[in-house]
């Protein structure tokens, strides 16, 4: 995850316009879900944490990177002991003081707001509260930032309006996050930033304000060295739903990684011998009952599960309607899907002539059906006869004398053809022998004669 982040403190001592720019940049805090992206309004409740720096300064904001390439954060600030200019612009190397210069002691944390109107980063305009603006240590405050009703952004802590930028608001191209930072000109962090708790991440669309659903790790460099390649002392720790605390002593994580996310039960509802497989784990046998994180989940249950060599069932569809017996589910809610199947029975139908078997719907019709007779192939010398057909048998058990006839598919069945032999010979047949015999016969007198009178005329 990458983030745009920028903290650039102003420091005056004396006289205005003298500008101190941090190196380095060290950041660590929790961005929120996809959904947020687009959105026009941040906001988060920020623990007040005071406590005295030397050569850094320490950030606690909510932010935005905007669609065009600008960025924007609200928060509370703790800076190295001296004068600062509460309000100005800067552009490149001009910097422009707007408000008074004002000494700022130890632990005296104060309301800050920053915003750069581009992606150049050349210019941007910032304000910082007076002292304590912050509150108390320890205690809750709300930091929003919402539009402007007359035009550009306000900043608004604790419900009540205490600055605005004029420029045009536009909405986020990166999911809204909280951010703890620490700035400095030196090259190593110092191990010393907050914690400060975040909770109630939220964001603002035309429908209106919304919490995230999720929670990811960012853990990086920011600033003017976005890949410094300094290892990071921080971490983040998770203290509850859309709760966390970041910065020194935290858990350490990684960019990206997920923190926290709205869970919702779901229930998938199967045949007792049927696995379900979720995200790619597969489950025990059953119906499963599962608590899940908000979003996209696989969901897999078999096409098809054999249970012996004449039953099975086969997926039909889901309650929903989705007839995908492997598919996308999106998690916005609790959950309860029921996975229908159809049982299915093996028709077999035995016969000396041949043995077939189909499979049919349990309630369904099976038609079956033979001729009513083979011919009987002829052997040992015989003309041969045929086989006609004595009934459909099931078990010993006759069921019908017809060659043809249905039964309704209850249970599995296999269904024996019986024949019996016939010799007797058809009349064509006798006739054809009876022809072929006397033709033969004369044909065999004639030779003979034939033979005879040639022998006497010799």
């Amino acid at each position: 995850m990458s983030l745009l982040v920028f903290v650039t403190l102003f420091t005056t001592v004396g006289a205005v316009n003298a500008q101190f720019t941090p190196t380095y940049s060290f950041v660590v805090g929790a961005a929120g879900d996809s959904a947020s992206v687009g959105n026009i309004g941040v906001s988060a409740a920020i623990r007040t944490h005071t406590y005295q720096v030397e050569s850094t300064s320490n950030s606690f904001w909510v932010g935005d990177n905007l669609e065009n390439g600008g960025f924007i954060q609200f928060g509370f600030m703790i800076q190295t002991p001296k004068n600062y200019c509460l309000k100005g612009m800067v552009s490149g190397e001009q910097s422009n003081c707007t408000g008074r210069v004002e000494q700022v002691d130890d632990g005296d944390a104060r309301w800050f707001w920053q915003y750069w109107p581009n992606g150049t980063g050349n210019t941007f305009y910032y304000s910082i509260g007076p002292s304590g603006s912050a509150g108390a240590n320890s205690t809750w405050h709300t930091y929003a930032i919402e539009p402007n009703p007359a035009n550009g952004w306000q900043f608004v802590l604790d419900n009540l309006t205490i600055d605005s930028v004029s420029f045009q608001s536009v909405q986020s191209r990166n999911p809204v996050y909280v951010i703890a930072e620490e700035t400095t000109n030196l090259p190593l962090p110092s191990g010393e930033l907050g914690p400060v708790e975040f909770q109630n991440l939220t964001y603002l669309k035309s429908d209106g304000w919304h919490l995230v659903s999720s929670l990811r790790a960012v853990s990086e460099c920011g600033g003017t060295k976005p890949n410094c390649g300094v290892t990071i002392p921080y971490g983040v720790s998770v203290v509850g739903p859309n709760d966390i605390v970041a910065g020194a002593g935290m858990e350490p994580r990684q960019s990206g990684e997920l923190l926290w996310a709205i869970h919702f039960n779901l229930i998938v509802i199967v045949p007792s011998f049927t696995q379900v497989k979720i995200d790619g784990k597969g489950y025990g046998l059953g119906t499963v009952q599962l608590s899940l994180p908000q979003g996209s989940h696989s969901l897999y249950v078999p096409d098809m599960i054999q249970i012996d060599n004449s039953s099975r069932v086969q997926f039909s569809q889901w309650d929903d309607g989705v007839r995908e017996y492997n598919r996308t589910i999106e998690l916005t809610s609790d959950l309860t899907l029921n996975a229908s199947y159809i049982t299915q029975f093996r028709l077999t139908t035995d016969s000396a002539f041949a043995t077939e078997g189909d499979w049919y719907n349990k309630g369904s019709i099976a038609n079956f059906s033979v001729p009513t007779s083979e011919p009987m192939l002829p052997s040992l010398g015989l003309l041969g006869g045929t086989w006609n057909f004595q009934g459909w048998f099931e078990s010993g058990r006759l069921l019908t004398t017809s060659p043809t006839g249905s039964i309704v598919m209850q249970t599995p069945h296999i269904l024996d053809a019986r024949w019996v032999p016939d010799y007797t010979i058809p009349l064509t047949v006798v006739f054809t022998f009876f022809l072929a015999s006397t033709l033969l016969f004369v044909y065999s007198i004639k030779r003979r004669r034939s033979a005879v009178a040639l022998r006497q005329s010799s």
